[in-house]
């Protein structure tokens, strides 16, 4: 039996993918391409309106699911920011490489203002209203109007690294983890930031937080901060404070006029446990949970067990003769994952090699329903259907 059921097993990338390919399916010629929606904030704590941009996982409105929730700065740059943070997330949260999540871009007004900590000639900014405005206003919006969890990163590119930095240690219930371009590079408000980072640090010897930056060396304009990124490096490193993963990012000799994000590097380390390890044996779907319930702990959200993880070790149980460990996999991601289209294709090939025809159509038109244009689904109906009118 296992080879039977074998023989049929596509790669699960192929039913992953379903989604964004029957979303282009679907679209006329000259329609734009959407990667997000529009929102208009008003602020009264600013005291202007802001524009937001919000990405949300594949899936969202087919399931009732909770997701972490990305915040990125400078949503002005759409193409940019925007678009490399909707790929980067896309494509791991699908993979099992990352929760997927969902991302909510804030555009700038005036990111001098909102962002450092002092102006240029020393009189103080915005920042602490800016502060203000994602504790008491954009955030309890967002988690109202969206299913989230109780899990925040906040991406800070350029000028957004200083609102992070000090945000880290002014206001450290904001945010979980911060990946950030390097905060020291604007020379105003360093001392102001170092010393409440030192403070800080003094007075708290546990902060589970995550802080990953992003610099480069050989840029002129950083040279000059960088001795405060290798001091915060020797500080957290003396001071041994408990739970708090600092992780500092070198682009080395990097070129570019607008400087990588760092966000495909900085969410993996921040993720780092959550795909599956190779070398934990499965033996049913028990094994799989228990990973998970535990690294919810670490997370300090309930993480839920990655669809991509449980197509691929319901594989491996099928490749090893536990079909009915296999099953019971199928079966729990068939009740419980909004378009459970792995599930479907597999569960159709289980009951075609069990002689139950009907079952196994059954199951390959639900798969059709999700999947319009699943041309091997067709086909295996087509096929069985004719075998039973033979039987007739």
């Amino acid at each position: 039996m296992k080879n039977q059921i074998l023989q049929f097993i596509i790669p699960f990338l192929l039913i992953l993918s379903l989604d964004g390919l029957s979303n282009l399916n679907a679209q006329t010629d000259g329609e734009g391409i959407v990667i997000g929606s529009y929102y208009k904030f008003q602020s009264e704590i600013l005291g202007e309106e802001r524009t937001l941009l919000v990405h949300l996982p594949q899936g969202y409105d087919q399931s009732e699911s909770e997701y972490p929730v990305l915040y990125l700065l400078y949503g002005d740059h759409v193409t940019t920011y925007f678009a490399e943070a909707v790929s980067i997330l896309d494509r791991f949260g699908n993979t099992g490489t990352i929760p997927p999540m969902i991302l909510v871009s804030v555009m700038n007004t005036d990111r001098y203002r909102d962002l450092l900590p002092y102006k240029p000639d020393g009189s103080p900014t915005g920042i602490d209203n800016f502060q203000e405005f994602f504790s008491e206003e954009l955030i309890p919006w967002v988690d109202k109007k969206f299913r989230t969890k109780d899990f925040r990163i906040l991406m800070g590119p350029q000028a957004g690294a200083n609102f992070g930095i000090y945000t880290l240690f002014d206001e450290p219930d904001l945010f979980d983890a911060y990946i950030l371009n390097h905060p020291f590079r604007w020379a105003g408000g360093n001392d102001l930031v170092w010393n409440g980072i030192e403070t800080f640090f003094t007075d708290n010897q546990t902060f589970k937080k995550f802080l990953f930056i992003t610099y480069r060396v050989d840029d002129e304009l950083e040279k000059e901060g960088i001795k405060y990124l290798t001091s915060l490096k020797d500080l957290v490193n003396a001071k041994q404070i408990n739970d708090f993963r600092f992780v500092m990012n070198d682009l080395g000799n990097n070129d570019e006029f607008i400087q990588p994000m760092g966000l495909r590097e900085g969410i993996k380390e921040l993720f780092i446990h959550y795909p599956f390890p190779d070398e934990i044996e499965v033996n049913g779907l028990e094994d799989i949970s228990n990973y998970y319930y535990k690294l919810s702990s670490e997370y300090s959200f309930n993480v839920d067990i990655p669809v991509h993880v449980l197509s691929v070790q319901s594989d491996h149980l099928s490749e090893r003769g536990k079909t009915e460990e296999a099953l019971v996999i199928w079966e729990y991601m068939r009740e419980n994952y909004p378009r459970p289209g792995d599930a479907y294709w597999r569960l159709g090939n289980y009951y075609k090699s069990k002689g139950d025809k009907k079952q196994a159509i059954e199951y390959f038109k639900k798969l059709i329903e999700l999947y319009p244009d699943v041309a091997m689904a067709r086909r295996m109906v087509e096929e069985l259907e004719k075998e039973l009118e033979k039987e007739k």
